[in-house]
Formats: C-alpha cells, structure tokens, sequence
C-alpha cells in the first residue's frame, strides 16, 4: 500500500479533539469520537497491509505480530514506566493498587475489561484514572487476535463473497453494539464486542478498495469529514453511544479513506504539513495525554484551571514528538534499528512485560505501598477510600426492581414493614446510618432509591432522556408502599438542585463537575434549566406530591443534605500529605 498523507492528517483529526476532551474543554463534547476515527483508519490500514500480503504469499502470523509489538509497546511501555515514580510520590495506598492492577491488565491487553467494572468512563471520577485510555488500545489487539486469521481462512473466496463475510460480522457486532446500549450502556462502552464494528468498517473499505484505483470523490469526502466534525461538537455524555450514533464519525472516517486522496479539497487540507505533523505523532500524544491530565487533577487541590489543563495538552505534543523521534522510530526500524531481529523483538518484549507485570503485582500485593505515609495522613486517606453500599440503589443501567428486594428489607422477616426510606443517591447515602437506628428502635424498614430522582410520581429529568425511568421507578415503589401497608415515607432527595438546574458552587474553588442537571413534569419533556415557568411548575407539583402522599402515609421530608463542593475525605488527605 503507498503512502496517503490525508491519512496522517486524519489522525490528526482523530487525537486532538479526544485530548481536548479529556483536558475538560466543552465546546469538545463529542471529542470522545476520535478514538472511533481511530479505530476505522487503524483497520483499514492493517488490513491493506495484510491483503497484499496474502496476495503476495508473503503473510506470516509471526511476523504480523513482530510489527504489532514494534508498533505499540515500545512507546506504551516508556509510558508506563515513566508514571510509575510519579504514582509512588502522588497515590494514595487504594489510588497505587488500582494502578498497579490497571498496569497488569495494559499488559495483557484486557484493559477495557478491567475498567469497564471500575468506573463509568463519562464519570468525574474516571478523569484520575492514568491508564483509563488504554482500553481503546485493548480492544484493538483483542480484534486483531481473530481477524487476521480469519483473511488468511476466506483468502481465496471470491471478493463479493469476502466482502459479504466481513460485512455480515460488523453488521451483528453493530446490532450487538445498538442491544447492549439499551440494556447496560455503562458497560457497553469498553465492550470489546461493542466496538469491533467499527475497527471492521475500516478493514471493510480496505477489502472494497483491494485492486481497484481509488475514486476520488469531493462531494463524499466533504460529507464524510463534516460527519466527524458534527459528531465532535454535537455529541456529549447524554449522547446514546457507540451505537448507531457512532455510525456519524465511523462512516465519515470510512468516506474520507475511500473518496479522498490529495486532490480532493478535503485531501489537501488533511496533508497539509501541520495536520500530517500532529498525525504521525498522534499515537505518542493519546499515549501522554490522560497520565498528564490525571496527574494535574490528583495533585491539585482545586480543579486545575483551564490554562494549566491547557498547556498540559501542548506539553503531551511536545512529548509526543520526543517519544516518537528516540522510541518509536527507533524500534520501528528492523534495519538500522535497535532491534534488529524476530526474536529479539519477542524477547524483550516479554521481558518489558514480565517486568511492568511483577511491579504491578508489587503494588497489589504492597496494598499500594501505605508505609509511605504517616499515621495520621493514612487514616485520612484510607477515610477517602471509604465506598457507601449502593446495592439499594438504582441506575440508568440496573433493570427497574421488583418489590420487595430482600436485601434492601430491613426488621423480622414476614413482619409487616412500617418504613419506605425513599430518594435519590442523597437518600442512599443516609440510609445505612439510618437504618441502624430503625434497628435499634425495633422498627422494620424497606431501603430503595434511584439515582438524580426526586421521589414524587410525575417527574422526570429532560437532560437524562428517556433512559432515566425514575416516573416508572416511583410509580412501582409508592404503589408497593400502599398495598404492603407501609405508614411512614421518609423522603430524602436534592430537591433545590433539581429545581435549580445548576452543578453546586462553594464560592471558594469547589465546583461540583458535570452538566446541568434539572427536573420537569413528564409531559415537559423539552424544559430548559432556565425557564422561569419550569421553576414554578415543579415548585407548585412538589408541594401537590406531598399533599396528596400525605393522604396514604406518614411523610417524613428530610432537609436536603448540605452541600460541600468537595471531595472533603480526599481533599483533608491531599492537604495533609502535600
């Protein structure tokens, strides 16, 4: 395959909105989309190379996985290496030994599966993760296990046939991908099924492409580079992905490699030098990014400010030109190169791995290395570490319950229940305390809440979509609470927020993260924060909720809980040890 400068360019397209992104820039919303563009170039690239391979009988499984390993560990591995004193001097114990156990699962290309069970990538708490980017880097290799045995096994069908085979395997992995956002979209995100679509659109056009002259085509790569730009200033956290939403940046990335090449308008652009410059580079500069931004955020007190996270982004290009001038290039080259053989590639690559992993176990087996602190500043941190039970508390991505759940049942078994304690996370967050003094006096309770919910029927929330089933959730539950008898609701919820709309603001640096978060009546389903006839409506249908629950039950309102600003366990421990 010759060399197509609009590639590089592309790239460049692909990294720089995703650093932007994950420097906390929101005009890059949707800048999550260029690990997509990165997935369609990278199968589109690979898999030209391994058709004139098998076409040539020049394919060989060992020597494809001797460019992989030339390709991605040296640069990834100086990575790693490079963050492990700072993760000694910054971490707090249960901070190490997460990164410990991150490093193993980069290690054995399992990343996506370990993060994807440790936190919600959209979440403020994912943005401390170091190693949280390498998922995209997992699901690629897991892809690339399989497919180039499955060319070497329909290499001699015809092409329509090929192409029919390929396609029908993006097309299952795309359903599976629509199926898993509506059942479980936290977890679908890093699933490696979820994803492999897209990495197969890229080997898909590679296949279409095979033998023939390119047609360049303006119009199509106009559409196609205007799909990725929609999608990176359009699409946010609340967008349902990778779905068929994820089909804007896929089938733009997929357009532009099969209709663009230097003469097109879009072609010039992506070669000019300074696209081409960033494009080469753009595997160092995904590298560097998140370790630079994750360790801004955990060593400042405060959000780091816009400037620093700023020039943190211009610091992971500047390394990146580094790592890929003195590591990638160099092993890169098998000629010339440090590496000058199959085997010693191999070899030190095991070596290097075996090395990461044993430091790893270190740090898991260490518990993260807590003799580094001083008595009193581990107590804080270990308070920091401290982790409510959420198992009474529903999500976007929990199946609505079934009443009763009997671990949410508190009091003698077969007793009728006096209490529903009822609400959003702030109700969660009280009721294991509360619910040791219901013991205490001897009176049986029920425990079950829902996430950004306050617990009235009628309500939703406009910003969360159709996903947030709180109306159905509170239906259910009062409607539970009557026929079992219950006399006493005690209902605990940020009620001013969701009247508000706004994320909470100490006035001195603390700054709750996120979107804008509000509530409306249900047939409301287009509200805006700021609309000053939404305020009043949901103030009228608060005091309406409690008058007409005040029929039925006993209600208890809770005065909303103070709010911080802070991560106040986390921010006492940073203050302590720095």
């Amino acid at each position: 395959m010759h060399y197509r400068r609009e590639i590089d360019g592309l790239r460049a397209v692909a990294v720089l909105p995703v650093i932007l992104f994950h420097a906390g820039f929101s005009v890059f919303s949707g800048g999550f989309v260029g690990v997509d563009v990165f997935f369609v170039i990278s199968g589109f690239l690979i898999t030209s190379v391994l058709i004139d391979e098998l076409q040539n009988d020049t394919f060989s499984i060992a020597q494809f996985y001797e460019r992989r390993a030339r390709r991605i560990l040296p640069a990834l591995f100086f990575v790693i290496i490079s963050c492990l004193p700072f993760c000694y001097l910054w971490l707090s114990p249960s901070q190490l030994e997460d990164f410990a156990k991150s490093i193993i699962s980069v290690v054995l290309a399992v990343s996506n599966v370990y993060f994807l069970n440790q936190v919600d990538y959209f979440s403020p708490d994912s943005e401390t993760e170091i190693l949280l980017h390498t998922w995209s880097l997992a699901i690629e290799e897991q892809y690339y296990v399989f497919f180039p045995i499955l060319l070497l096994s329909i290499r001699k069908l015809r092409h329509k046939t090929g192409l029919i085979v390929v396609g029908a395997l993006v097309l299952a992995s795309l359903i599976f991908s629509e199926y898993g956002l509506r059942k479980n979209p936290e977890n679908n995100y890093l699933f490696s099924l979820s994803r492999f679509w897209e990495i197969g659109v890229g080997s898909l056009c590679a296949i279409w492409v095979s033998g023939k002259n390119q047609k360049e085509n303006n119009p199509l790569s106009l559409i196609g580079i205007a799909m990725i730009v929609f999608s990176i200033f359009y699409f946010d956290h609340s967008t349902p992905f990778p779905g068929l939403y994820a089909l804007f940046p896929v089938i733009g990335a997929a357009l532009i490699l099969v209709f663009s090449n230097g003469k097109t308008f879009v072609g010039r652009i992506l070669s000019a030098p300074a696209f081409v410059g960033i494009g080469l580079i753009s595997y160092s500069a995904y590298l560097w990014h998140q370790p630079l931004f994750a360790f801004a955020r955990i060593r400042s007190l405060a959000d780091p400010s816009q400037t620093l996270m700023a020039t943190l982004a211009a610091i992971s290009i500047l390394l990146a030109w580094a790592t890929w001038r003195w590591v990638e290039q160099p092993f890169r080259k098998r000629k010339n190169g440090i590496l000058t053989s199959r085997k010693q590639v191999f070899v030190t690559s095991f070596a290097f791995a075996a090395i990461i992993m044993a430091i790893g176990v270190m740090g898991m087996v260490g518990k993260g290395f807590d003799w580094r602190f001083e008595p009193a500043t581990l107590k804080m941190a270990l308070a920091a570490d401290e982790k409510l039970d959420e198992s009474c508390l529903y999500r976007t991505t929990n199946a609505l319950p079934v009443h009763p759940v009997q671990r949410c049942l508190g009091g003698i078994k077969g007793e009728p229940i006096d209490v529903m304690i009822l609400g959003d996370s702030h109700s969660s967050s009280i009721a294991e305390a509360l619910a040791k003094s219901l013991k205490i006096e001897g009176i049986s309770f029920y425990n079950i809440s829902y996430i950004g919910c306050v617990p009235f029927v009628g309500f939703q929330r406009p910003d969360e979509g159709s996903d947030h089933l709180c109306p159905k959730f509170n239906a259910d539950a009062l409607n539970f609470a009557k026929k079992s008898g219950i006399k006493t609701l005690i209902l605990t919820a940020r009620y001013a927020w969701y009247l508000r709309g706004d994320r909470f603001d100490n006035g001195e640096g603390g700054v709750e993260k996120g979107n804008p978060a509000w509530i409306d009546l249900v047939e409301y389903s287009s509200s805006t924060p700021d609309d000053p006839e939404r305020k009043f409506r949901v103030l009228a249908a608060y005091e309406e909720s409690v008058r007409e629950l005040a029929k039925d039950f006993n209600v208890v309102l809770v005065h909303p809980i103070p709010e911080a600003g802070w991560d106040v366990p986390s921010l006492a421990f940073k203050n302590a040890y720095f």
